[in-house]
């Protein structure tokens, strides 16, 4: 009832600032409500409540529309086709951009937060549950604590079952398969299935290789009878909670189709890697887990992201498996369960624990999988065409899909100032007096009601280097997708690599070009402001603008494109929890300063050396053996220590140990939040990306020498 209300009133509410801000006004009126404006934003920004965040958001669309209007009736037209071409060009990037906010904003308005539903005191009444793991090629080191974890999932034993879902074993078996490839996935197929016997899992294969991770989840479907299925990505280890906290939807709601849960990674992309973010700045995922996604749960579309999700089996079956339709095969299917009525759920726990791509190359390539398949989605299953989803899921699925036409607009906003410097094109208004009544109101109301939807978890800079770092290579696909929807195939992204040296990424060619042509304009700019006056000047002054905040842009991208050496495939985890130690003088509190699957940093509390010891999880003790050499270099009192693994059981307490609490997944989102105001955040961000930028350019000339 709420979303239908809401919508109505959205509905009519857009359409009657659409119709205010078409109104033609004199410069003098159009001035005093651009400062009214301006000061109506600034004032309701800082107001709390969910009712002020309502006005708030409806004064920035106003005014954002109100600037697209003037856009139109001010079109630069007259100055020759060429000229012509390149201002529409610049409209069109611009009504993309005012479309996808409005549409954000209509989505993340209201965001709904859920709390885990309580499963029956009788276990009996629990649903049964099988967890897939579907893997291809990742190594055994990054599968192996995902398997260990899921065999440590609290819930019943006899209502839950693990299964590996091996897809390399057909792929090795294919004539087509190169013989190194194909004698490597054989061994590494033969060592996961020892695996599973290990520790009780169930190995599955597939005779043929077909339709990539889709047509391993269907097989596997066809071999398995749980009521409920957990998908976990080959890299997420759960935490024991995740079934307890997301099974007791299924019983609430009869027409539950899934229960999303945020994916949660721990290492740094390579972005906040290599600028050193990742200590000071969310990671970029936790915009769309801790936030978007509640929005989208509001309309009912939620969707499906691939792993971390727990699907009810008769959803599933009744679109006839997952969807071979899109190489995205999650929000695929899950646009076609919407259409068949079914509901969606979004949990904002992190209960998985998983692995960003290391390099700059891998995490292009994972960022353009997902483009492509959006656009397959998008064309194949146009939610403005398909039948069977609500106005609200239409528009959701709209937002998220047409967000991934961004490289359009953003390749745009590079080109237009270019051609207004060096070919003296109009690409944008003359003159500084209407900038400032409809386009600096138009900044405000974009950049504060970032703010206010995203800020504790983005900040503006850093989505505009994300987006700016994955345009140039993801153009190609796209255009070629829409060429050919269907030609697109499934790659699975590198996960857990390890860089030994520092080295500048071969994926620089387009952003040498752009920083060159960039500096290049400025120059020029600069010179011919000093050298006119009138129009004229007011014009170069918005190019150097423009120019600058691209410049920023490129020196970030320049800065990530230098690969910092990383030796660990996991980081280190954070606990700083209190453990007990068993060892020839009994039991002893100590300090668990920092843990992974292998091994742990205890520091003892009265800062004394201790001798070989066990750490005490529950009825079990995990033997640790002190690494000397290491430890010397620690704090007083401080040991680092390996395990020791004489059972399975062991080597399942110590990946319990490192992932298992989905509490410690709450505690780094929160130690992760924005704290600084967004202007100091801005200054900060700016002066990182010079810096890096400028440790790019004197590394290229070093190698130069």
């Amino acid at each position: 009832m709420y979303p239908f209300l809401f919508g109505s009133a959205a509905l009519a509410t857009f359409l009657g600032l659409f119709g205010l801000a078409t109104v033609h006004l004199g410069a003098s009126l159009a001035y005093d409500i651009s400062v009214a404006s301006v000061v109506g934003i600034l004032l309701l920004s800082m107001l709390p409540g969910r009712a002020a965040k309502l006005f708030f958001l409806t004064l920035c669309a106003w005014v954002v529309l109100r600037y697209i209007a003037w856009r139109f009736y001010s079109l630069p037209l007259g100055d020759g086709p060429v000229s012509d071409v390149a201002a529409v060009m610049m409209l069109c990037a611009e009504v993309y951009g005012v479309s996808m906010l409005i549409l954000g904003l209509f989505v993340n308005a209201w965001p709904l937060e859920r709390e885990p539903v309580a499963l029956p005191s009788d276990p009996d009444l629990w649903p049964s549950v099988d967890i897939y793991i579907p893997t291809y090629s990742e190594p055994l080191s990054v599968v192996a604590p995902t398997l260990l974890g899921a065999m440590q999932v609290d819930y019943p034993s006899n209502k839950l079952k693990v299964y590996v879902l091996d897809d390399g074993w057909g792929k090795a078996n294919n004539p087509k398969t190169p013989g190194e490839v194909a004698i490597e996935l054989r061994k590494r197929s033969e060592d996961l299935k020892a695996l599973c016997e290990r520790h009780g899992a169930t190995w599955l294969t597939r005779e043929r290789h077909e339709h990539a991770k889709s047509g391993n989840l269907n097989a596997a479907m066809t071999k398995t009878t749980g009521e409920l299925i957990l998908i976990l990505d080959a890299d997420h280890v759960p935490t024991t909670d995740i079934l307890r906290n997301t099974a007791g939807f299924f019983l609430n709601d009869e027409k539950l189709a899934f229960v999303q849960t945020p994916h949660f990674f721990l290492n740094a992309d390579p972005i906040e890697k290599n600028l050193g973010m990742s200590k000071n700045s969310p990671s970029e995922n936790d915009m769309f887990y801790r936030i978007i996604q509640k929005g989208l749960d509001l309309w009912n579309s939620a969707f499906f992201c691939g792993s971390a999700a727990l699907i009810r089996r008769k959803a599933i079956d009744s679109v006839d498996g997952f969807s071979i339709d899109s190489i995205t095969e999650d929000a695929s299917t899950s646009v076609k369960m919407h259409q068949k009525g079914w509901n969606s759920a979004y949990l904002g726990i992190p209960m998985v624990c998983g692995l960003q791509p290391e390099t700059f190359e891998s995490f292009t390539a994972q960022r353009r999988r997902w483009a492509v398949g959006m656009m397959q989605i998008f064309i194949k299953q146009n939610p403005l065409l398909i039948r069977g989803l609500t106005v609200g899921q239409r528009l959701s699925y709209l937002s998220t899909e047409m967000y991934w036409f961004f490289p359009f607009a953003r390749a745009i906003f590079f080109i237009a100032p270019l051609l207004a410097v060096f070919f003296d094109l109009s690409v944008y208004p003359k003159g500084l007096d209407t900038f400032y009544i409809y386009g600096l109101p138009y900044l405000v109301a974009v950049i504060m009601s970032f703010q206010r939807s995203f800020g504790r978890v983005r900040r503006f800079l850093v989505s505009e280097l994300y987006e700016t770092l994955q345009t140039f290579y993801t153009i190609p696909v796209l255009i070629s997708t829409m060429l050919n929807p269907s030609a697109p195939t499934f790659k699975v992204t590198a996960k857990g690599q390890t860089l030994d040296k520092e080295f500048i990424s071969q994926l620089n060619k387009p952003f040498y070009i752009f920083y060159a042509l960039t500096v290049a304009a400025i120059g020029l700019a600069a010179y011919r402001f000093s050298i006119t006056d009138g129009e004229a000047r007011s014009q170069y002054t918005l190019s150097l603008a423009w120019l600058s905040l691209n410049f920023i842009l490129l020196s970030g991208a320049l800065g990530v494109l230098v690969e910092l050496v990383q030796r660990r495939a996991r980081p280190r985890i954070d606990a700083n929890e209190k453990i007990t130690l068993v060892g020839e003088f009994g039991e002893r509190e100590a300090v668990l300063v920092d843990v992974t699957e292998t091994g742990a940093r205890i520091r003892s509390l009265d800062g004394e050396k201790l001798p070989n010891f066990g750490l005490k999880l529950g009825d079990l003790v995990l033997p640790a053996r002190i690494l000397e050499e290491r430890s010397r270099d620690l704090g007083r009192g401080e040991h680092a220590v390996v395990f020791d693994f004489p059972t399975p059981r062991h080597e399942r307490a110590a990946v319990m140990l490192a992932y298992g609490k989905s509490s410690r997944w709450m505690d780094v989102w929160k130690q992760r939040e924005i704290g600084s105001h967004f202007l100091f955040y801005g200054v900060g961000f700016i002066r990182l990306a010079l810096k890096f930028g400028g440790h790019h350019l004197s590394k290229l000339l070093s190698s130069i020498r």
